[in-house]
């Protein structure tokens, strides 16, 4: 990214996303003067809809985007692999 970057950001990279991967995520952090990066694991092109805990992170980013965003969530994320 280039110019003058939002003060307030959040970018959420869904871990198995083969358009936009988190590789691109951390890309776009790097122009970024703030900002929270998470990884959504097991979670494909839409994040926010990859459960309850996405769509809480999103909402409590437009509630409050200057504040840090609670991910502690994140790491309850359990992927449920099929392999019949």
């Amino acid at each position: 990214m280039s110019g003058n970057p939002p003060e307030v950001v959040i970018v959420d990279a869904p871990q198995f996303d083969p358009i936009t991967p988190p590789n691109f995520a951390e890309a776009a952090m790097e122009g970024l003067t703030s900002g929270q990066m998470l990884i959504v694991p097991g979670a494909g092109h839409s994040v926010i809809d990859a459960g309850e805990c996405p769509a809480s992170l999103g909402v409590a980013f437009l509630n409050a985007p200057t504040a840090p965003v609670d991910t502690s969530c994140v790491s309850a994320i359990k992927v449920n692999w099929v392999t019949e």
